[in-house]
């Protein structure tokens, strides 16, 4: 069976677009962040994401995102980026057609994603994460405390 790398690159070739599709392979995180924010747009066709994290990094670069309704890029990205459906390739093309040749529509996403990017941060992640274990920890107590009472 082959790879999705493989379907992208025969893909590439069979369409005659090797002289304007670099597939690079591996790239090291920093120059990866530095590609990202010279790109005119993150593609991220994704048809299920457990967070969501390749967006937000190129929203924090300014770079305006396109990408699909998979697992939580909808929560993630907000108004901050076009969404398409996972299967629908012709809403994905228009998405990335309206980025690439609408500087308004690209502008408003960077002003967005910029916006968005904002709302995550490890300080807030990490008071978010104590506050269910406390809530957890309460519960746990209440229904010790239940048992306890019954006996």
């Amino acid at each position: 069976m082959a790879s999705a790398t493989d379907i992208v690159r025969d893909t590439v070739r069979a369409l005659g677009l090797g002289q304007r599709v670099y597939l690079p392979g591996y790239v090291p995180r920093d120059d990866m962040l530095a590609l990202m924010a010279l790109a005119d747009v993150f593609v991220f066709p994704s048809a299920y994401e457990g967070f969501g994290w390749p967006p937000l990094e190129a929203m924090l670069h300014g770079t305006p995102v396109v990408a699909t309704r998979g697992g939580a890029i909808p929560e993630v990205v907000g108004d901050a980026a076009l969404l398409s459906q996972p299967d629908d390739i012709d809403g994905l093309a228009a998405n990335l057609h309206s980025v690439l040749t609408d500087s308004n529509a690209a502008a408003t996403l960077r002003q967005r994603g910029t916006a968005r990017v904002q709302q995550f941060s490890w300080q807030k992640m990490a008071r978010e994460t104590v506050a269910v274990y406390d809530q957890v920890l309460r519960q746990t107590q209440d229904v010790t405390r239940q048992r306890l009472v019954r006996r």
